[in-house]
């Protein structure tokens, strides 16, 4: 569902994300718990003032351009709100790679690391050669039967430094990336 919403969102441009819903504390695999729904509420009038009220050009953190350098090295330029991007392994537990994927026509790639390279790109490097008809993943897979949120479900740990604070007044409203997979070289819109 969350990639068939982005899709959606990259084709059509009055469908606007204003986030993802792993960061959201869950109940179970598909409902958020009330705190959750706070959470994904103050974000969405977060976004919804910026893109309605003031009028702003509003995008989530998602993919810009995926670009192959070698065998075993990928970048993903992302579009970032507020930049810089960064791994938070404490709002999000790090489901393996920060919630990365890369697979090909033999499978899963093995990723020997990731790291921020900028303020907007992230590096994969990968333990072997990446083969044939390659795709990205982030914050796609889970594990079946496990619930949804930032322990257990599908979920990535990048976003960005957003310092918006909620109408409670203690909670962040960061911008985590959306949930993606992608084909290996991508450029938005071509």
């Amino acid at each position: 569902i969350a990639q068939a919403i982005f899709e959606a969102s990259e084709e059509d441009p009055r469908i606007i994300i204003a986030a993802p819903m792993y960061q959201a504390p869950h109940a179970d695999a598909l409902h958020p718990t009330s705190a959750g729904k706070q959470l994904v509420g103050m974000q969405w009038g977060k976004v919804l003032y910026k893109r309605v009220y003031r009028g702003e050009d509003w995008r989530p953190v998602e993919p810009r351009r995926i670009t192959k350098h070698s065998a075993r090295v990928i970048t993903i330029k992302f579009h970032v709100p507020e930049a810089p991007l960064l791994f938070d392994t404490t709002n999000v537990v790090d489901p393996g790679d920060y919630g990365f994927t890369v697979e090909d026509d033999s499978g899963f790639v093995s990723i020997a690391s990731v790291d921020l390279i900028n303020s907007d790109t992230v590096r994969i490097t990968t333990s072997t050669d990446i083969g044939t008809n390659p795709k990205l993943g982030y914050a796609y897979y889970g594990i079946g039967g496990n619930g949804g949120g930032p322990i257990t479900g599908a979920r990535g740990c990048l976003r960005d430094s957003d310092p918006t604070v909620g109408a409670d007044g203690s909670t962040n409203l960061w911008n985590w990336a959306e949930t993606f997979q992608k084909p290996i070289p991508y450029v938005k819109g071509a």
